[in-house]
C-alpha cells in the first residue's frame, strides 16, 4: 500500500497564520488508481485536510505524478508526516473546504467561508485588487489593455483565473498580455503573473539577431495602478529598523553589484546606459542602497494589504511608488535614460504577491519546506538516474556549484548577470578559457546539456532547496528569453530554442541569441557567424520535470512547443518547397535526407528523440512513443557496418552517445509501461551492436588530443556518457561475460571521469558542472535495478526486431507530398522567406 514519507523543516520564530503546502511526488506503474481515500498524517495520525490533483497517469491508469496540497494548522509542530490511506478520515465525513464558483454573463466568482473573489469577463479587473494596467510606447503614446478572453479553474483550496489579450495602440501596433491570478484561499494571498509577449518574427538580417530590430516593440513605461492606498508603511530588506511612512518612491536602477556596469547589459546601441548603481528612494529622508527588497504594508479601501514584488532588484529596473494615494508598480519603470526593448518573439513575465491578511509578525514568520524523502524518490524509479550513494564520488564534485568559490551564484555577479531580460540565465565562463580579446568576455549559455534538469535532480537527491532556486530561475528564463514565442517566422525556427551565445566571443548586441553583427568572423573551425534556433540545440526534459514538481502548466506547453518546433526542423511541414530544399542539402551533415528517410546520427536527432519521449511523458499520447521508435530506426541499424561511421573521428561523430542515450531512455521508458515489442527488441539489440564497438574501440578523448580542436577537461566530462551507455549495455546484456566486460569497461570511464576531474581547476566550469548533473545516476541505476533489468529481458528475449532498409523511391516521395500539400501552403512557407510571397500570402488569408 501506497505511503510516501516527507519532511517538514521550518525557519523562523512563528507560524502567523494557516498555511496551504504544496508539492509533487511520484507513484511506482500500478501502485495505486485512486487518492481518495488518503491524507497527509503526522507520526501521532494527526489527519490533515489534503486534495491530491493528478499530473500524469502510466497507460493502464494509475497515477504517476499527484500535486498535493494540504493545510498546515497555525499551531502545528511536526518535523514528517506521511502521505498514507485513510478511509476513517473520509468515512466520518470530514468535509474538506471547497472552493465554489458561481458564474453571470458579466463575470465569475469564487468564494470559501467568508472570503470572495470576483473578476470581470471584459476587461481585466479582480474586484477585490482593482489594479489597472499602464503601457506607454515610445511616443508616450497609452495602449488599451483589450481582453480577449477569460479562463478559469478551481480545487478545493485554490482558484485560479488568467485574462489574455492586447496592449493595443490606435495605430495598429500591439503587443500579446497574459495576467494570471492564483488565489489561495486557505492564507488569503494572491500570485498575479503579469506577461507582456511580442509575438512577431524577426526582420531577418543574415542570420544575426542583434537588439534593434525593426519589428522590436519600444516603450517608454509598463506598470499596474492600484488606488484609495493609505496607512502605508515600507520596509526594506537592508534597512530592517526603519519602516517609511507617507508617499515614496523607490526606484531601483541596476542590481548594486560591483560590475553593476557590465557589458552584459549594453543596448542596441551596444552601450550600457544604466543611470548608477542600485535603488534610490526618494521620501521624507532619501536614502541611496544597493539591493532593494521592499514590502509595502497599507490599506486598499480602509482593507489591510501587503504587497511584494518578487526578485524586485534581480529583475531590475523596478519601481515602486506612493502618491497621492496610488500605488505605482513599475515593472518596466519610465526612466530617463533610455526605452526598453522587446524583441521579436520575446516575453517576460512579472510576479507580484498581494496579501490581503498580512500580519505584524510577518518578518519573524516561519517559511516552511517541504521535501518528499529522497529514498522514497530512488526507489520508487520514475525520474531516470535521479542517483544515489553509488555516485557519491562525482557529486562531491558537483556540490561544488553550491559551496565552491566559484559557485553558481557567485558565476552571476562576474558578469552581473541580472536585469530582466538575463536574471537566471547562466554565465558561460568556459568560454572566457579560449578568448583573447580586449574586451569583456559576456557569454550566456542557454540551457545547453539542460542544467535545467541536472538542478532539479540535484533538489530532489539533497533536499537543498538552493538548487530549487536555481531551477526555478533558469525555467522562467528560459520560458521567457531563450525560446523564439513566434508562430510567423520559419517553421524551422518558430518555438525554438536559441543556441548559447557564440563561442569565445562576447555577445555584444546579440542578447541572448547567439550572432550579433558585432561579433568577427572565422572565430573557430566551421564556425557559422549566423543562423537561428537548430536542432541541435533542443532540451526538454527539465522543462518536463518543472511540471511535474511545480504544476506549471506553462513549462509543460514549453515541452510540447519544443517538440513541435524540432519536428518541423528534421521532418518538415510537408510542403514541395522544403523536400526541394532538402534535397539541394542532402549532402550537408545535420539534416535528414526527405527522400530516403534517415536521420543524422548526432545529438539533433538524440534530442528529438528525447523531446517526443517528454511529450509523451507529459500527454500519455502514444503517438509521441511511436514517432520516437521510427526516428530511431531511421537512424542505425543495429546490423549496420559502423566502421562506416568513422566513430573515432571524434569532432565529427562524438554526438552518437547522446544518440544512444537517447535510446536508452526509449527502452527505459517502454520496459516501465511493459512494452515488450519489436520496436523494443530492435532499440535493445541496436544499443547492444554499439556497444560492442564501444567495448572494443573507445577510450578517453584526451588520450588523443591531436583529434580535438581544443582539448581541454569538458571532454572528460563528455567521457562520462560512455559509462552510462555501457552501464545500460550491461544491464541488458544476456550473456554473463560480456555484460560483465561492459561493466568493467563502464567502471573504468567512470572512475577515470572522478579521477580527472577531482583536482582539476576547471572543475568549476559551468559547462563541466551541468555537464556531470545532466549524466551522473546511471551507475546508481544500475546497482539498483540490474537483477529486476535481466529478468525482465529474459521474458521477452524472444522477441525479434524487423528491419527494413530505406526506400530510395524519389519518385514516391515527391508525389506523396505534392497530394499532401495545397497552393496556400506552399505559398505561406514561402512567405516566411521572401517579402513578395508575404504579401500574396496576406491577399491569400
Amino acid at each position: 500500500m501506497l505511503e510516501v514519507p516527507i519532511k517538514i523543516n521550518e525557519h523562523g520564530n512563528t507560524r502567523s497564520k494557516d498555511q496551504l503546502i504544496t508539492f509533487s511526488f511520484p507513484i511506482q506503474n500500478g501502485e495505486v488508481f485512486d487518492l481518495s481515500n488518503y491524507a497527509v498524517i503526522d507520526p501521532q495520525g494527526q489527519l490533515y485536510s489534503s486534495e491530491f490533483l493528478p499530473l500524469s497517469v502510466w497507460p493502464n491508469g494509475s497515477l504517476k505524478w499527484v500535486r498535493c496540497n494540504f493545510i498546515l494548522p497555525q499551531n502545528a509542530d511536526i518535523k514528517r508526516a506521511f502521505i498514507k490511506s485513510a478511509p476513517e478520515f473520509h468515512s466520518n465525513n470530514c468535509i474538506l473546504p471547497k472552493v465554489e464558483k458561481r458564474e453571470t454573463a458579466q463575470e465569475v466568482t469564487f468564494s470559501l467561508d467568508n472570503r470572495l473573489f470576483s473578476f470581470s469577463k471584459t476587461t481585466l479587473m479582480c474586484h477585490e485588487i482593482p489594479f489597472t494596467p499602464f503601457f506607454c510606447d515610445s511616443d508616450l503614446v497609452h495602449w488599451d489593455a483589450v481582453v480577449t478572453s477569460l479562463t478559469t479553474k478551481q480545487t478545493s483550496f485554490i482558484a485560479e483565473a488568467e485574462y489574455s489579450g492586447k496592449l493595443d495602440s490606435s495605430s495598429g501596433n500591439f503587443l500579446n498580455f497574459v495576467c494570471r491570478f492564483f488565489i489561495n484561499f486557505i492564507e488569503n494571498i494572491v500570485k498575479v503573473e503579469f506577461v507582456i509577449h511580442n509575438p512577431k518574427p524577426m526582420v531577418h538580417h543574415q542570420g544575426k539577431w542583434d537588439l534593434g530590430n525593426e519589428n522590436s516593440v519600444l516603450f517608454s513605461e509598463l506598470s499596474l495602478n492600484l488606488e484609495n492606498i493609505t496607512d502605508s508603511k515600507l520596509t526594506l530588506n537592508d534597512l530592517p529598523d526603519k519602516t517609511l511612512t507617507g508617499d515614496f518612491s523607490l526606484y531601483q536602477a541596476s542590481s548594486g553589484g560591483d560590475n553593476w556596469q557590465s557589458d552584459s547589459h549594453v543596448n542596441s546601441q551596444n552601450e550600457n546606459v544604466l543611470p548608477f548603481r542600485g535603488y534610490k528612494l526618494n521620501a521624507i529622508d532619501s536614502i541611496d542602497g544597493l539591493r532593494a527588497e521592499p514590502t509595502l504594508s497599507a490599506k486598499h479601501n480602509a482593507n489591510p494589504l501587503a504587497v511584494r514584488v518578487e526578485q524586485f532588484w534581480q529583475n531590475f529596473p523596478k519601481k515602486l511608488e506612493l502618491n497621492n494615494e496610488r500605488l505605482t508598480i513599475g515593472l518596466f519603470p519610465k526612466s530617463e535614460h533610455g526605452l526598453h526593448e522587446l524583441q521579436p518573439g520575446e516575453k517576460k513575465t512579472h510576479v507580484i504577491h498581494f496579501d490581503l491578511t498580512p500580519c505584524q509578525a510577518a518578518p519573524n514568520a516561519k517559511k516552511t519546506e517541504i521535501a518528499v524523502c529522497q529514498s522514497y524518490l530512488i526507489n520508487s524509479a520514475v525520474i531516470q538516474n535521479l542517483g544515489s550513494e553509488h555516485d557519491q564520488e562525482l557529486q562531491n564534485i558537483i556540490k561544488l556549484g553550491l559551496n565552491g568559490e566559484d559557485n553558481f551564484f557567485a558565476k552571476r555577479e562576474v558578469i552581473d548577470e541580472y536585469g530582466w531580460r538575463n536574471f537566471g540565465e547562466l554565465f558561460a565562463d568556459h568560454e572566457a578559457a579560449e578568448f583573447d580579446g580586449n574586451d569583456e568576455m559576456i557569454s550566456h549559455y542557454n540551457n545547453q546539456y539542460d542544467p535545467l534538469l541536472g538542478f532539479l535532480k540535484q533538489y530532489l537527491l539533497t533536499g537543498n532547496k538552493q538548487w530549487l532556486e536555481l531551477a526555478n530561475d533558469l525555467t522562467q528564463h528560459v520560458k521567457d528569453i531563450d525560446i523564439y514565442q513566434t508562430e510567423l517566422d520559419k517553421p524551422e525556427y518558430n518555438n525554438g530554442l536559441f543556441w548559447h551565445t557564440d563561442h569565445y566571443v562576447p555577445a555584444k548586441t546579440s542578447s541572448h541569441r547567439t550572432y550579433s553583427k558585432l561579433q568577427q568572423s572565422d572565430v573557430y573551425e566551421d564556425h557559422a557567424g549566423g543562423g537561428g534556433p537548430g536542432g541541435q540545440h533542443c532540451y526538454t526534459s527539465g522543462l518536463m520535470l518543472h511540471y511535474f514538481l511545480t504544476g506549471d502548466e506553462t513549462s509543460k506547453q514549453s515541452v510540447i512547443k519544443l517538440t513541435d518546433w524540432i519536428g518541423n526542423f528534421y521532418d518538415g511541414t510537408g510542403t514541395v518547397g522544403e523536400l526541394l530544399i532538402s534535397i539541394k542539402n542532402k549532402a550537408l551533415p545535420g539534416y535528414k535526407n526527405k527522400l530516403t528517410g534517415q536521420y543524422p546520427l548526432d545529438r539533433g536527432t538524440g534530442h528529438f528523440i528525447v523531446a517526443l519521449l517528454d511529450s509523451y511523458e507529459l500527454t500519455g499520447a502514444q503517438s509521441y512513443l511511436d514517432k520516437a521508435s521510427l526516428v530511431i530506426k531511421n537512424t542505425a541499424s543495429p546490423s549496420e557496418d559502423l566502421s562506416l561511421r568513422e566513430l573515432d573521428n571524434i569532432e565529427a561523430s562524438w554526438f552518437y552517445t547522446v544518440y544512444l542515450q537517447a535510446v536508452i531512455r526509449y527502452l527505459e521508458i517502454k520496459r516501465s509501461i511493459g512494452q515488450f515489442d519489436e520496436s523494443f527488441a530492435y532499440s535493445d539489440s541496436l544499443l547492444a551492436h554499439f556497444a560492442q564497438w564501444m567495448l572494443e574501440n573507445e577510450q578517453p578523448y584526451l588520450n588523443t588530443p591531436e583529434k580535438l580542436e581544443y582539448p581541454n577537461h569538458t571532454w572528460v566530462a563528455q567521457d562520462l556518457r560512455k559509462a552510462n551507455i555501457l552501464y545500460t549495455a550491461s544491464e541488458l546484456c544476456m550473456d554473463n561475460d560480456v555484460s560483465l566486460k561492459l561493466f568493467e569497461k563502464a567502471e573504468y570511464f567512470y572512475h577515470y571521469v572522478h579521477n580527472e576531474l577531482k583536482n582539476e581547476p576547471t572543475n568549476t566550469y559551468t559547462r563541466i558542472l551541468v555537464l556531470l548533473m545532466q549524466n551522473v545516476g546511471a551507475r546508481s541505476r544500475y546497482f539498483l535495478n540490474k537483477n529486476l533489468n535481466k529478468a525482465m529481458n529474459i521474458e521477452h528475449s524472444k522477441q525479434k526486431y524487423l528491419y527494413a532498409s530505406s526506400s530510395n523511391n524519389h519518385v514516391a516521395t515527391f508525389l506523396a507530398t505534392l497530394a499532401k500539400t495545397s497552393l496556400k501552403k506552399e505559398v505561406q512557407w514561402l512567405a516566411t522567406r521572401n517579402a513578395k510571397f508575404k504579401k500574396l500570402a496576406e491577399r491569400l488569408n
